[in-house]
């Protein structure tokens, strides 16, 4: 009697764990579909969704993981749950974690290669292998970039200046890219063809900036949107904290909610307001240009967000999501592990390729681009 009351008591358990896995996997799929279409409401009639946009990736995945499980049980009903929440979200979920396993194939026409990088002002491990050169510089020449749009990176005389950079290298890579031009916002652009043109805007009284430039393609107009959007501007004790609190394996507690939430948090909810801002700034300027046109930069926001849904609008398209594999952060530092440098694009234009260099020459990786020009 006391086995089969022993065996009673196990499946009792073994019940009521099904039963709190089942609840929990239906949260975590709706909070990922929340995640998912976050991006769709505007953040600043509230910032909760756009809070919650930025998890989409790893929530994703949590929820790929939990339909993993239910199949390895056996348990197929409790699968779907997690199954169609993928499914319904995917068009969101696929332009941060694309599976490119293909990707698109040359044609053989003329190619063009677009790096964008935010440099942190050329002083991110300047020399970080003790070589008594730039590293960041020296990453720029061993590439074969045509046209390397630079955020938040002065690369006239204040690079040259740098004690790791000087007169040798610095002349090398005008040498290797004979047009440039340098904004006085720290907005930089080198390039192997002509610059016909370039108009600067401010976006905000800080970093946030706006340039285009006209380039002369072997004859064909190209019209290159660089970007950097707002930025947080967190605090070193906000990134320390952040930092503490996401390496701890204790759940957070009350006290660090409300802390997280009145500093991060509230900082997050303005650059968000007034990315939404921005972005339609930039949507207005688009309009205004030329077919072939590529915007690439430091968005500050995700591939889902709001700001990146209004600049890419019905006739943009991503070099990341059509080329890439996989879930790839361009910002690494202070545990913001984030997609928010984009590249896109429309016209006379067709990504091939999409590259995102694992190179810690800023807090952000540098990106890169390859187009066939004469493709619709």
């Amino acid at each position: 009697m006391a086995k089969k009351g022993k065996i009673s008591l196990v499946g009792v358990v073994g019940h009521l764990a099904g039963r709190v896995g089942v609840v929990l996997t239906a949260l975590l799929a709706i909070v990922m579909l929340m995640s998912a279409y976050g991006g769709y409401v505007d953040p600043r009639s509230t910032s909760k969704f756009a809070m919650l946009n930025l998890g989409l990736p790893y929530l994703a995945i949590l929820t790929m993981i939990s339909a993993v499980v239910w199949l390895v049980l056996r348990q197929w009903r409790y699968a779907l749950v997690p199954i169609a929440a993928i499914a319904v979200a995917w068009p969101s979920i696929s332009k941060v974690v694309p599976l490119n396993v293909i990707g698109n194939r040359s044609r053989g026409a003329k190619t063009l290669k677009v790096m964008s990088l935010n440099a942190r002002y050329f002083s991110y491990n300047e020399d970080a292998n003790g070589d008594g050169y730039h590293d960041c510089v020296i990453f720029l020449l061993g590439q074969d970039a045509d046209i390397v749009a630079i955020q938040e990176g002065r690369a006239g005389e204040f690079l040259a200046n740098r004690p790791t950079v000087g007169k040798d290298l610095y002349d090398q890579l005008l040498k290797k890219y004979p047009y440039h031009s340098f904004c006085v916002e720290a907005m930089s652009i080198l390039s192997r063809y002509p610059i016909k043109e370039s108009r600067y805007k401010c976006l905000a009284e800080d970093s946030s900036s706006e340039v285009v430039y006209k380039i002369d393609v072997d004859g064909e107009e190209l019209n290159l949107i660089s970007l950097h959007l707002q930025s947080i501007y967190l605090a070193a004790e906000d990134k320390e904290f952040f930092v503490k609190n996401t390496s701890s394996r204790k759940l957070p507690d009350k006290e660090v909610i409300d802390t997280f939430r009145q500093s991060i948090g509230a900082k997050l909810s303005r650059a968000f307001a007034s990315r939404a801002s921005q972005a339609e700034f930039v949507r207005s300027q688009m309009d205004q240009l030329g077919p072939n046109l590529i915007v690439c930069g430091d968005f500050n926001d995700t591939p889902t967000s709001w700001a990146y849904r209004t600049i890419c609008g019905n006739d943009m398209k991503d070099a990341y999501a059509e080329n890439s594999f996989g879930f790839k952060i361009t910002y690494h530092d202070s545990h913001f592990w984030l997609t928010i440098d984009h590249i896109l694009y429309r016209g006379n234009l067709r990504a091939v390729d999409f590259d995102r260099y694992n190179v810690k020459v800023s807090d952000h990786y540098p990106i890169m681009a390859t187009f066939e020009m004469g493709e619709n």
